[in-house]
């Protein structure tokens, strides 16, 4: 009973450590980026509200893409009649089309913000800092 009685107390606690890895990451990102494009302040207010935003749709998105499959794998992928599966393959590709759609979205938006070097070196950004978090990741746990 003092076992469940522990866990219980510390879940939420574990809970609030993951939001708070979660926000420290996002201000990483944020400083890294915004240090890799040298943005003026006019296009730093226009950008960031619309990056967010972009950042929060696709998390969403990848959220229930995450839901949808471990959903449908509990009773594993054998358990899957041949109908269920072209369903959960149609929804993928659906998730796929709409994780473009918002790239696209971002892009168009951005540039009416940025030159597209800026708009490319904000790729090539993105991808350095994934890296460098992988990276740290590794190191953490060897």
């Amino acid at each position: 009973m003092k076992k469940l009685l522990i866990i219980v107390l510390l879940l939420p606690a574990l809970a609030l450590s993951q939001d708070d890895r979660h926000e420290r990451i996002k201000a990483l990102k944020t400083a890294y980026i915004t240090e890799a494009l040298s943005f003026t302040p006019e296009e730093a207010e226009q950008f960031w509200p619309v990056y967010n935003s972009y950042q929060e749709q696709m998390h969403a998105l990848r959220n229930a893409e995450r839901e949808e499959i471990h959903r449908n794998d509990k009773n594993g992928v054998e358990g899957l009649s041949l109908s269920e599966a072209k369903r959960l393959v149609d929804q993928l590709l659906d998730y796929e089309r709409r994780e473009w759609e918002l790239e696209k979205t971002l892009m168009a938006n951005l540039q009416k913000i940025m030159s597209p070097k800026k708009i490319v070196l904000l790729k090539i950004s993105e991808e350095k800092f994934k890296r460098r978090l992988l990276e740290r990741y590794k190191r953490g746990k060897e």
